[in-house]
């Protein structure tokens, strides 16, 4: 869909918002989208709760964001090719908690998760509800996610540990 697309479809879409077309977005209507975005070819969108994409953030190919419940990525974010973000995973412990989108009043673990302004996701990185991308939060490719992060730490792994730290005041002066 073309951003005039969306818009008549319920999603508002700021300036300069650049949607590649092979893009799929499901429930528009959930979905604001700040000024000065891209997000690039084979991406998925799904919009069940809102989703808030802030400004200046660029989504890379093939990346599936889903938003169960509330999603949010603040300013000056970079999500890499292939990254999964999940508010919504099953629990299947026992038949009480068995999660499939066919089975109906089926329980599911939904948690919001909030990626913090100017974090880097890299490639085929999973993020998992519940957790809580803090300010300046690096991951290197391949890390997976389900825990709040210390701002301005780099994360690499399965499970994730921090190998460093970021000056942010060195990052924030990029974007001014």
């Amino acid at each position: 869909m073309t951003n005039k697309e969306l818009i008549s479809k319920g999603a508002k879409i700021g300036k300069n918002v650049i949607i590649d077309k092979s893009v799929k977005i499901i429930n528009p209507k959930n979905l604001i989208i700040k000024k000065d975005t891209r997000i690039d070819f084979n991406t998925i969108l799904i919009c069940k709760k809102k989703m808030i994409i802030e400004s200046n953030v660029h989504i890379g190919p093939n990346s599936i964001l889903r938003s169960h419940q509330a999603l949010t990525i603040r300013k000056n974010t970079l999500i890499s090719s292939f990254v999964d973000i999940f508010t919504s995973s099953s629990e299947v412990k026992s038949e009480k908690n068995y999660s499939h989108p066919l089975v109906r009043n089926h329980s599911k673990n939904d948690k919001k998760i909030n990626i913090g302004s100017f974090s880097f996701i890299g490639s085929h990185c999973v993020i998992l509800p519940g957790a809580n991308l803090t300010t300046g939060t690096h991951l290197n490719a391949q890390t997976l996610v389900n825990f709040k992060t210390k701002p301005w730490h780099i994360y690499s792994g399965n499970p994730p540990k921090i190998i460093g730290k970021i000056d942010g005041s060195k990052i924030r002066k990029l974007y001014k």
